[in-house]
């Protein structure tokens, strides 16, 4: 989903969600971070530094086995607070629904799309990333855009630089640019919805 009244009928049914409240807050935080559907469900509470509103991801749980930084936009430290009332003297943020001490399983994301009336081919919890790559190559450089670089709408997807050279002599870690382009995006998706 590319298209603003796309992206605002998905926002406004994950809203409408009636199903786990885990479940809904998970799908309320993804579009926001638009982390891989393991990261999001594998969340841990030790994770989360409130202090610097940022997610420290192991290297472990990591496709590019790298740890990763994700600076948290606002509206995400608000779902996260919201969501400590609930799961907060667990393990995991999102949390099983039949056992807290478990993270949730891999079909609850796609079962709750579903439900919501989305099909496999039109979304899955992967998508989240396709939709903010999309709309920040899109985005960049242009009227109300933004003007941060390829290489960090790459960072927060946490890709690493597939051209060697570059990626021997680049050592960039991006860190402003990304709290900056993440909350940019975050800023588009609350306009959009509202």
């Amino acid at each position: 989903f590319t298209k603003p009244k796309d992206i605002k009928a998905l926002l406004l049914a994950i809203d409408e969600y009636s199903g786990d409240y885990t479940t809904k807050m998970a799908l309320k935080m993804l579009p926001y971070v638009f982390v891989r559907s393991f990261n999001i469900r594998h969340c841990e509470w030790a994770e989360i530094d409130f202090k610097n509103s940022l997610w420290i991801i192991a290297a472990s749980k990591m496709k590019t086995k790298i740890e990763f930084n994700l600076p948290l936009p606002p509206q995400v430290i608000e779902i996260l607070k919201e969501v400590k009332q609930y799961t907060g003297n667990g393990k995991y943020v999102f949390p099983s629904f039949r056992t807290k001490d478990k993270p949730m399983s891999d079909n609850t994301l796609i079962s709750a799309l579903r439900r919501m009336g989305f099909t496999k081919e039109e979304f899955v919890p992967h998508s989240f990333r396709a939709m903010f790559s999309t709309i920040a190559y899109e985005n960049l450089n242009e009227h109300n855009g933004h003007n941060f670089t390829s290489e960090v709408i790459e960072s927060l997807l946490a890709h690493k630089e597939v051209n060697r050279v570059k990626a021997a002599y680049n050592r960039a870690s991006y860190k402003k640019s990304m709290r900056g382009l993440i909350c940019w995006y975050a800023d588009y998706l609350d306009e959009i919805k509202y």
